[in-house]
Formats: structure tokens, C-alpha cells, sequence
């Protein structure tokens, strides 16, 4: 997966974290699940893809999930949840975070139907870094993984283990971009 570009959604007049835009070559597939208790995290060119799942359940309206496993071997999910990249970086997977991507450029110039996704940290640093010089990821002050912590311990534990995105100076400001562009 090449990120093509990226841009920073400030979220300026509502209390959100801001939000990171990714256009990609390709969101890749074939995506090869590992299983720490009840967390499913898979990564693949930096795209990352995760459940929680403890026993068959509603989410996604009780959907079936069949993952292949590292090992080989196929698990289905019956209704899983989505959970979040907070709690599979405190469960010990490599740190990553949400973003909204697409690999459709009609997408990216129009502003609709991005997919809600989460990739490896070190990719949103070095999109970033390529096309937001002026933001940066804050990562959480003594970040610990808890690979010991059971599932539930983990997505509590997970809330405060969160990456955000902050400008180098300190200050938010508004885009330019005309989806997101503040009023004068």
C-alpha cells in the first residue's frame, strides 16, 4: 500500500481529535489475522484490520467473519466487534492507529465515502511528515503495551493509549481545504 496522499481533517468546532485523511494505491486484501485472547489484529502494508470477539455475538448485526489465520488455519467470527486501535496497541500488536482512507481519487477530490480504517503509526507519521509538514503524531507519555491484561482489561486500559495528531507549533488552525474550510 502507497500512500498517495494525505491531508488533516481539524475537527475545529466540535470537541473531536483531529482526523487524518489517507489516499492510497490500494487497500490491500488477503489480510492474515493473528489472535491474542479475545483481539484479532491483522496488518498488511501498513494497513491494519482488527475484532474483538469472545463468543458469538451482535456486532455488525451478528455477520459472519471468516478470517485466515498467520497459522493457516481459517476462524469464523459470529458477530465480533470492530474495537479499536487502542486496545491492540495495549494488547501488544505493532501500534497503529484509526484514519479515514479510500484508493478512489473521485473520493478524495469530491470528500465522500471514505471507509473507516487504521494503519501503523509509523505510516501516518511518514504521510504526515510527506504531505502535513507542519502536524505531527503526539504519542501517549510512557506508552506501556499490557500483553498480560485479559481483553476486557485491554480495551479499558486501551482508552488512554491513543495516538492523536497535534501541529508542531502547538496551535490548531484551519485547512484550506474546501470541504473543511472555516468561515471568515
Amino acid at each position: 500500500m502507497k500512500v498517495l496522499n494525505a491531508k488533516v481533517d481539524w475537527n475545529l468546532r466540535w470537541a473531536n481529535s483531529p482526523s487524518l485523511y489517507l489516499l492510497v494505491d490500494k487497500i490491500p486484501d488477503d489480510l492474515e489475522y493473528e489472535q491474542r485472547g479475545d483481539l484479532y489484529f491483522a496488518e498488511k502494508e501498513g494497513f491494519v484490520n482488527f475484532f474483538y470477539y469472545n463468543r458469538p455475538d451482535q456486532g455488525y448485526g451478528g455477520r459472519k467473519f471468516h478470517l485466515k489465520m498467520k497459522d493457516g488455519s481459517e476462524k469464523v467470527l459470529i458477530g465480533p466487534w470492530s474495537s479499536n486501535s487502542s486496545s491492540m496497541n495495549a494488547g501488544g500488536f505493532p501500534l497503529c492507529m484509526e484514519c479515514t482512507i479510500t484508493d478512489n481519487l473521485k473520493v478524495w477530490e469530491k470528500g465522500y465515502t471514505f471507509y473507516a480504517g487504521a494503519v501503523l503509526v509509523e505510516v501516518a507519521e511518514k504521510a504526515l511528515e510527506k504531505f502535513v509538514p507542519e502536524a505531527m503524531i503526539l504519542r501517549p507519555k510512557e506508552f506501556k503495551s499490557y500483553e498480560t491484561a485479559s481483553a476486557e482489561q485491554n480495551i479499558c486500559i486501551g482508552n488512554s493509549s491513543f495516538f492523536t495528531i497535534v501541529l508542531k507549533s502547538g496551535f490548531y488552525k484551519p485547512g484550506i481545504d474546501k470541504r473543511w474550510k472555516e468561515e471568515v
